[in-house]
């Protein structure tokens, strides 16, 4: 059994990510494993990361909080989004600028393969 946090990216009340997220998730839990979804259109935050690097990093409001215990939980991690103008939408862009930080999601002072994404081993 996996931990399964399933991130929709699409800014959108209704779209496509949305639907694949859901059949993702469900299928997920039809399968026997744990799982977890956001529908970023959901979450209320600043996406602005703001400030020079990562010295002052401004505190995470409570819907970041949540998505940030969801990386950390989980197994694997399913990021539904469309693709605009070569990127990300500028909301899933500000979600991944304020939540995948070093020390929380990652960790930079290893530089080895094997331990470059914290908590996994490669």
């Amino acid at each position: 059994m996996k931990r399964v946090f399933i991130l929709n990216g699409h800014p959108g009340e209704s779209s496509l990510s949305k639907t694949f997220s859901e059949i993702y998730y469900l299928s997920s839990i039809k399968a026997g494993n744990e799982a977890r979804i956001i529908h970023i259109s959901d979450l209320e935050f600043d996406i602005d990361f703001e400030g020079p690097g990562y010295r002052n990093i401004k505190p995470l409001e409570p819907a970041l909080e949540t998505v940030l215990e969801n990386l950390k939980w989980c197994d694997h991690l399913v990021i539904t989004s469309p693709t605009w103008w070569g990127g990300f939408p500028a909301k899933m862009k500000g979600l991944i600028d304020r939540v995948f930080l070093p020390g929380e999601v990652f960790d930079t002072r290893e530089t080895n393969a094997k331990a470059s994404v914290k908590g996994t081993q490669r």
